[in-house]
């Protein structure tokens, strides 16, 4: 493992030292508002891949969603991104069975009672992305509230549109969910990725052992076969063998009716125990900067995005 996945890895675990993560946060907000977005976004993806994107001729997946960053809005990213707000636009597409039960929902801390929690949840900012927005707790005993409440204070203080200056976090009101605890027969809860290209799901990303030193990001298509799409698709081999969702058509067929809407957008489900739960929408793969993807993938995912008229 790296030094700086095991100082994520360290962050994650221990409340005082995500605090103290935030708190740099901060700094690097203030520092990195004096970029412009094109600036910032041409710096992270040089540090990313090694060069620059071509953001006036963009080819490749990244260099189009950055593109995308720069030059598109939709009004309804703020919703559907938004892990309260995006509930109700899920009801609304006939949808609602898709969704976890929500145990509570706070804009305060000072209003927010652990009491009052089940011994397992999983707390999120809704208005972010990351493992250092969310935690998932299995046994509320071990959790210590006075370094995690100083955490969640600042999840409603701070927002990551800086970051990758993507747009719509920043139109977020913040808030915190607790969401019910959901696993898998895995033993963790396996998420599956539809990426979906102006309403169609090309490909379902799956990530095994999420939690674990040893994640690996693989790709199928919809017979389940697996891609060459991901650097850990080539280190297992062809013939890799992962137990196939008996309901993997269903899922498609949902990800497929919930991304009619966008150019591009990321569809993710969970599965447990043949009952499918909605995840999240993402519109921006790993913010467009880090990529488990070969360049080969990035050329060849970059073809399936037909890039919209630019409204900004």
């Amino acid at each position: 493992m790296s030094i700086r996945k095991k100082l994520a890895k360290l962050k994650n675990e221990n409340m005082w030292l995500r605090l103290l993560w935030f708190y740099s946060l901060a700094v690097r907000a203030k520092k990195s508002r004096k970029l412009s977005d094109e600036d910032l976004i041409k710096r992270n993806y040089k540090f990313a891949f090694g060069h620059e994107p071509d953001l006036e001729n963009p080819k490749t997946f990244y260099e189009k969603l950055n593109w995308m960053k720069l030059h598109y809005r939709n009004e309804l990213l703020p919703i559907v991104c938004d892990k309260y707000l995006v509930h109700d636009y899920i009801r609304s597409k006939g949808y609602g069975h898709l969704l976890n039960d929500v145990i509570g929902v706070w804009d305060n801390i000072d209003t927010f009672d652990e009491k009052k929690l089940p011994e397992r949840f999983v707390l999120k900012a809704t208005h972010a992305s990351g493992n250092g927005w969310s935690l998932i707790v299995k046994n509320k005993k071990q959790i210590k509230w006075r370094p995690l409440k100083k955490v969640m204070r600042q999840w409603l203080k701070q927002e990551i549109e800086w970051m990758g200056r993507e747009w719509h976090y920043g139109e977020m009101t913040p808030r915190i969910i607790c969401e019910n605890y959901l696993e898998d027969k895995s033993g963790e809860l396996r998420d599956y990725k539809f990426h979906c290209f102006a309403g169609e799901p090309k490909f379902v990303n799956v990530c095994i052992g999420r939690f674990s030193n040893h994640k690996q990001f693989l790709c199928f298509n919809r017979n389940w076969e697996l891609l060459p799409f991901t650097k850990d698709a080539l280190t297992v081999g062809a013939d890799f063998q992962l137990e196939k969702p008996e309901n993997l058509n269903e899922m498609f067929n949902l990800a497929r009716e919930l991304s009619k809407e966008f150019p591009y957008v990321r569809v993710d489900f969970y599965n447990v125990n043949g009952k499918i739960y909605f995840g999240e929408l993402t519109f921006f793969d790993f913010s467009g900067f880090f990529s488990p993807y070969t360049t080969e993938a990035q050329n060849t995912i970059g073809k399936w995005l037909i890039l919209p008229e630019a409204n900004k």
